[in-house]
């Protein structure tokens, strides 16, 4: 038997060698083809950061021409060409939030370089000394400007002017807007784009006003000393190839049009990923390709015997079908051979492991997705919440002064009875915009409610014949009271707006008429039981269904249901609060809402109360307090609202008590310590500067021992609220509030 040695190769190797050998063109052919395509790929990385810096050079000029237009619109404006100081300033605040998301700060300067109005209240300030107002008086035209730190904001800003030209040509005034250059950094962001790229904007100065990523700490560093600004030149566009740290890289920038704005786009895209997958895609095919080789020599190994070539055909047949994503390949029943059968075993195991681990990817991807759509949902409906009790908090503020200077009108004898019809009116409509303001409030879970343990069955009756009149005699309507139905812990006026609410939506469903349906009942609600605005925990409830016959909801409108302001009506037929209010209620009271709807078939809005455990509330009437107050009663009225302490002050004057008068907790000190005599009532605002109600009303305790408190306030969502008056049970007055209010509680708190 002659050894086996490199001279004496086996019979195997003698195959498999020629195999090889022919494989070798096929090897240098596939690392050519590789390097080509890694040169391509960086083409192409350079071509993306080209698009890029064009995409957001023109990006920019839209800002800039945007900002040009508002300037424009602004400087024709009569308050900003004529206008006083106050009244321009008053303007500005007045048209500022149409704009807030785009500029910082809105003004105007003199031509002396001094600040004559501006949208943020504060002191006047001298711009001067900024290059842009002196370009603007230069030159008479809208001036671009240079990165700097706001003098009213303190922020890094991107400024704007245009000058304010009289028809002698003569520069009367300068108009200037101001850009958030962190915010316009952000404005930077893009799916689309290279996952390394980093895109920089720079003034005429080469600063950077704009960066993303990483932009906070890079804004106002100056790059004019900078290699590639050299190399840059007065270019227009074009793209510059360097190496930094050792890393490949690549600059595209774009001058923005017209180039006098001085601010130039860059994009800075490294080689590294562009080479990493090419390479990455080389080791792939290499290692394909090897696959490849070894199969074919598998292949020339077994040719010998064609018993196999059949099984082994059918195999690989089976791998390409779960390659290409069949996973129901299956062959052990396609041969009898015992070997084969049992690799066809094995691999029809494999195929149904890669089946079912495929289904539970799947299955966790939906759920996965199913919960970001959660999670997104709420957090949009808590911003918006938050920015709706904001509003109403000073709403409440300005409608205690509109209604209650109404009111002290009314009852003045004095006044001409031409004018009551018009004093009237007024009271209506603050009385319509503090309707509005409750269902701001109640939307974002700030109203002040007084919870007890009620019957829903007894609240949908009381609420049964306003319910008549409202849907109009076009619509049916039927209740259906739930059996013993469990008692429910939440606020009456809270419910009967939600049940309110649901009707009139209904209504609106049905033009031509219908049938709405209103019912009670007990439930359980299982775990693992989601949707969109149902995410509760399992247990006992008491459900709300209102049903309608009418045109259904559409599934575009669907996921916008309980946004507020969102409404289908048309102009003037409806607020959008509606639902948002329903929305508000519910989960203020710790419930979930399902809605089910079908387009020509009528909806269903599901609401789940939490079971409570109590006694059902039963409600006493309470007698009014008498307006005829003690003759030597002294109130203390501690309020930072000049309107609402005036007023106030002329409520409790006309009811005969004495009235001192403080606008902050210092200020109330020192009025307790001149006063001789007895102060009886504390009247204070809850949310102020420097004291806050809670610790005005301590100090004030101290100083006169037996003073009594009550407390008022826009909303109490807030913790100083919560502890100075939910914790403490102090008497509490709820803005806006009307003077018969005022004075029946503060005759509560005298006894």
């Amino acid at each position: 038997m002659v050894p086996q040695s490199l001279w004496h190769p086996s019979l195997r190797l003698r195959i498999l060698a020629p195999a090889a050998l022919v494989a070798l063109p096929a090897i240098v052919l596939l690392l050519y083809t590789s390097f080509e395509r890694r040169d391509q790929a960086e083409q192409a990385i350079t071509q993306s950061a080209e698009r890029l810096a064009s995409l957001k050079a023109v990006e920019q000029e839209r800002l800039i021409e945007g900002t040009r237009q508002v300037l424009i619109a602004l400087s024709h404006s009569r308050e900003v060409r004529e206008g006083d100081s106050e009244t321009c300033s008053a303007y500005l605040r007045r048209v500022a939030p149409q704009f807030r998301s785009m500029y910082t700060n809105l003004g105007v300067i003199d031509t002396g370089g001094m600040v004559l109005c501006s949208d943020i209240a504060a002191a006047p300030v001298s711009l001067a000394d900024r290059r842009y107002f002196q370009r603007a008086l230069a030159s008479k035209t809208f001036v671009v400007g240079e990165y700097n730190i706001g003098r009213y904001t303190g922020k890094p800003s991107f400024p704007f002017a245009l000058p304010v030209v009289d028809e002698g040509g003569v520069v009367r005034r300068v108009v200037y807007a101001t850009v958030d250059a962190e915010m316009l950094s952000e404005g930077l962001g893009s799916s689309d784009w290279p996952s390394d790229a980093t895109i920089i904007v720079t003034d005429r100065d080469h600063t950077i006003l704009a960066m993303y990523p990483g932009g906070k700490g890079r804004l106002g560093h100056s790059l004019s000393k900078g290699p590639l600004t050299l190399r840059m030149g007065s270019q227009p566009a074009g793209v510059i190839e360097h190496v930094e740290h050792g890393v490949g890289e690549v600059m595209a920038f774009k001058r923005l049009l017209p180039q006098e704005s001085g601010v130039t786009v860059r994009v800075y895209v490294t080689k590294t990923q562009a080479r990493a997958a090419a390479d990455s895609a080389m080791y792939r095919t290499l290692l394909v390709f090897a696959l490849v080789s070894c199969v074919i020599l598998a292949g020339v190994h077994v040719a010998s015997d064609r018993l196999l070539l059949r099984p082994i055909a059918q195999l690989t047949s089976a791998s390409r079908q779960l390659a290409a994503g069949d996973l129901g390949a299956r062959v052990a029943a396609s041969t009898t051979i015992p070997e084969l059968h049992e690799l066809g075993k094995d691999f029809d195991a494999m195929a149904s492991a890669l089946e079912e681990r495929e289904k539970q990817r799947l299955i966790a991807e939906m759920a996965r997705k199913e919960l970001e759509q959660h999670y997104h949902q709420a957090q949009k409906m808590d911003a918006v919440g938050r920015l709706a009790g904001g509003i109403a908090h000073d709403f409440n503020n300005m409608l205690t002064a509109i209604l209650g200077y109404c009111e002290l009108l009314l009852e003045d004898e004095d006044v001409a009875e031409k004018h009551r019809d018009d004093i009237t009116e007024i009271q209506k409509a603050g009385k319509t915009a503090a309707q509005l303001t409750r269902q701001l409030l109640s939307f974002s879970r700030r109203e002040i409610v007084e919870p007890s343990v009620l019957d829903l069955n007894e609240v949908v009756s009381g609420v049964d014949k306003m319910l008549h009149r409202l849907v109009g005699e076009h619509i049916q309507m039927e209740t259906r009271p739930g059996a013993s139905l469990h008692p429910v812990k939440a606020d009456r006026a809270q419910l009967e707006q939600v049940i309110l609410n649901l009707a009139v939506n209904a209504r609106d469903a049905m033009p031509d008429g219908g049938y709405i349906t209103i019912e009670t009942a007990n439930v359980f609600l299982p775990s693992g039981l989601t949707g969109a605005y149902l995410d509760v925990p399992p247990g006992d409830y008491v459900m709300l269904s209102v049903r309608d016959t009418g045109s259904g909801i559409e599934p575009a409108v669907m996921q916008h249901l309980f946004e507020p302001f969102f409404t289908t009506k048309g102009t003037g037929k409806g607020t959008g609060l509606g639902l948002a209010t329903v929305y508000g209620v519910v989960k203020q009271n710790n419930g979930g809402i399902q809605v089910e709807s079908a387009i020509g078939r009528g909806s269903v809005f599901l609401i789940y109360f939490p079971r409570s455990d109590g006694r059902v509330f039963q409600e006493t009437p309470v007698p009014v307090a008498r307006r005829s107050p003690e003759e030597k009663a002294t109130i203390l009225i501690v309020e930072d609202d000049p309107g609402i302490r005036d007023l106030s002050t002329k409520i409790l004057s006309r009811c005969g008590y004495k009235v001192l008068v403080a606008g902050g907790g210092e200020e109330a000190r020192r009025v307790c310590e001149r006063h001789e005599g007895d102060i009886h009532v504390l009247l204070s605002d809850v949310v102020m500067p420097g004291m806050n109600g809670p610790m005005v009303a301590a100090m004030l305790t101290r100083m006169r021992p037996g003073v009594r408190v009550v407390f008022m306030s826009g909303y109490t969502d807030d913790a100083i609220v919560r502890h100075g008056v939910m914790e403490r049970d102090v008497p509490f007055l709820q803005k806006p509030f009307t003077p018969e209010r005022l004075a029946n509680k503060i005759a509560e708190v005298l006894g």
